[in-house]
């Protein structure tokens, strides 16, 4: 874990982190010996001979640290970086008070702001069957919040799902996820109906603390090469004549490959060619697609993690982005397309994402209708759509983005309200 002044990545500058010692023998003691408190940007007072960090607001810890592979992190943080804060990175530690044992780690961080919440989080509450037990894991986890709100630390959670998309346990887990809802100091989610979704799943009234900021927008983050182009057009056997539709991201079956593959076989226009394009995080996923894949001479599969300087020019063959998944309220990988400037083929389901709406998006009911939909492809405008999501996606970019996430750290009592097509609340 890293606390203290971090700067991003992104801004090419080399990180700066300094270690503190923690008194975590108890996790209600909020104690903490800081080293060298020089190196630490805070606020400094003197008690019982101890130095003792006062904890500010502009010191926020990001958790989970899932940078890898995925830009949304180091975007934000960078944005707020800029804006005047210092972004650290750490993970959820093992045990109870899992947050507590975070703030004693950084004794300088006044905002904890979770992400995402990973199945290490929750898996603790299904260890056993009993109601009894799951009730009192559910009261340790509302204690570890409010002790740290007692301290003077706020919670903000950003949503991305409303449970896990695999959980053992749903049921469980929605009841897990109420009662960090309920306690966070606020709910940060991407679009109107998605915080109106958590707000009806969670049964939890979010209409003070739940704020939506969209996601950011993915433009200029991955270099264009016509060369790497031609060489996946080779590799993929693609014609300038052949209509082509991209599934791009993990490959799971939740991700809607079940739906999309039948229904893509239905379809016998011999110019389609359907690229998936992906990493298979089980070998049994892996082995499905395959077979499945195996059935259509028309699919071409690139299994596993796709290197940066391949992922426009993946964009830039395709005519259309299909993304069929059906439980999620944010789509990293709808952003991505839209800053490619591709239409979109999506559930109604994932109208919750509150972009780009009808005029850049397909929309289908079930694999009957995605199979008519892409019968029809040959007669639709994808060109224009895609431009219209792309100028959707260029408002959207992170500065804005991090300015209106700075005041939900720094201005407890203002609500922020952001739809894509609204100006941003700034000033």
């Amino acid at each position: 874990m890293y606390c203290g002044v971090l700067p991003s990545t992104v801004s090419g500058e080399p990180r700066t982190a300094s270690r503190h010692r923690a008194d975590l023998s108890f996790p209600f003691v909020a104690s903490a010996h800081v080293d060298q408190p020089t190196n630490i940007t805070g606020v400094y007072s003197s008690r019982a001979g101890k130095t003792v960090m006062c904890r500010k607001r502009t010191d926020v810890l990001f958790v989970p640290d899932w940078r890898e592979g995925n830009p949304y992190m180091e975007s934000l943080s960078a944005g707020l970086e800029r804006e005047g804060f210092h972004i650290s990175f750490g993970h959820f530690p093992r045990g109870y008070f899992k947050l507590t044992q975070l703030a004693n780690e950084c004794p300088s961080v006044g905002v904890i702001h979770v992400h995402w919440i990973p199945p290490a989080f929750v898996d603790q509450f299904f260890w056993s069957r009993s109601e009894f037990k799951f009730n009192v894991r559910l009261l340790l986890l509302a204690l570890d919040m409010l002790l740290c709100r007692v301290r003077g630390i706020r919670i903000v959670w950003t949503l991305h799902n409303l449970v896990e998309h695999e959980s053992p346990a749903p049921d469980q887990e929605l009841r897990v996820r109420a009662l960090l809802a309920r306690l966070a100091n606020a709910v940060i989610a991407h679009s109107e109906e998605a915080l109106e979704t958590a707000a009806a799943g969670y049964a939890v009234d979010l209409s003070r603390k739940g704020h939506v900021i969209p996601h950011g927008s993915y433009i200029g983050m991955y270099e264009y090469s016509e060369t790497v182009k031609e060489s996946l057009r080779a590799k993929y056997a693609i014609e300038d004549s052949d209509l082509v539709i991209l599934f791009f991201g993990a490959v799971r079956r939740y991700k809607g490959l079940d739906l999309l593959l039948p229904a893509f076989r239905a379809v016998s226009n011999s110019k389609f060619r359907l690229i998936v394009a992906g990493n298979p995080f089980e070998d049994e996923t892996k082995e499905w697609v395959i077979q499945e894949a195996g059935k259509d001479d028309r699919v071409r599969l690139s299994l596993g993690f796709v290197p940066d300087e391949q992922v426009a020019a993946h964009f830039a063959l395709a005519d259309v982005v299909v993304l069929p998944s059906q439980k999620t309220l944010t789509s990293g990988s709808a952003m991505l397309a839209m800053g490619f400037g591709k239409c979109l083929i999506l559930p109604e389901s994932a109208r919750v994402l509150g972009i780009p709406g009808h005029a850049g998006t397909l929309y289908y009911e079930d694999e009957g209708g995605l199979r008519d939909l892409l019968t029809r492809l040959p007669e639709m405008d994808l060109t224009g759509m895609g431009e219209h999501n792309l100028q959707v996606v260029e408002r959207l970019d992170w500065r804005k983005i991090a300015a209106a996430t700075g005041r939900v750290y720094s201005r407890p009592r203002e609500r922020i309200i952001w739809g894509p097509q609204s100006p941003a609340p700034l000033g």
